[in-house]
């Protein structure tokens, strides 16, 4: 204790020993800060959050005109979008949109293509968002898939997204990219502000 050692600071320690690694402060158990540590073969319990590590938002059901995903934090720079079971009551495309600041959701500028394959190939352009189905959608068909979106430098997102229709055979594919003017805070399922989603689920995850 203090009253027989003496007291000392964590530099002074560290000059009275001869064999540490690394350099600062002494570290506790509980809730330590650690800058630029090296660990070899480490053992992570619980659950973990935070840069650099896969975080999962919470499902949401897709039963509304859109499902909004928001709070991405600042330092995102691959999110995950998965989604099944997805049908609508209309026959505008379902899309995925980003947003930002608090939050405007990017309606237009979405540059890239995509192609519902088929019997027939279907393949159209992009602007309002990247679409779920290509070209082709049909009421009450389920569609389930997933979307990639990694940030390329300060503000471009390229964003890859594979999925399928359970009731027809048919399989999308589209490519994107989008610029956003500001960071990244928001991912949101849209149709048209009319139609609404009527059945399925949508998760995101974030590195």
């Amino acid at each position: 204790n203090a009253a027989s050692l003496g007291s000392f600071t964590s530099a002074n320690l560290a000059g009275a020993l001869t064999d540490e690694t690394g350099s600062g402060s002494a570290v506790f158990a509980t809730s330590p800060t650690l800058t630029s540590p090296t660990l070899t073969s480490p053992i992570i319990a619980g659950t973990p959050s935070g840069v650099g590590v896969l975080t999962s938002s919470s499902v949401q059901s897709l039963t509304t005109t859109a499902v909004n995903f928001t709070s991405i934090p600042s330092w995102a720079k691959r999110i995950t979008v998965n989604y099944i079971g997805l049908s609508t009551n209309g026959t505008a495309p379902p899309l995925i949109q980003l947003g930002y600041g608090a939050t405007t959701y990017l309606t237009s500028g979405y540059v890239g293509a995509t192609d519902m394959f088929q019997t027939t190939p279907s393949v159209s352009l992009i602007s309002a968002g990247i679409n779920l189905n290509g070209s082709v959608s049909q009421a009450a068909e389920v569609y389930q898939g997933c979307l990639t979106l990694t940030l390329m430098g300060t503000a471009s997102w390229v964003g890859v997204l594979l999925g399928s229709s359970t009731g027809t055979a048919r399989l999308c594919f589209t490519s994107s990219t989008i610029d956003v003017p500001s960071t990244l805070t928001a991912i949101r399922f849209y149709i048209n502000g009319t139609q609404v989603f009527d059945s399925g689920s949508a998760n995101i995850m974030y590195e």
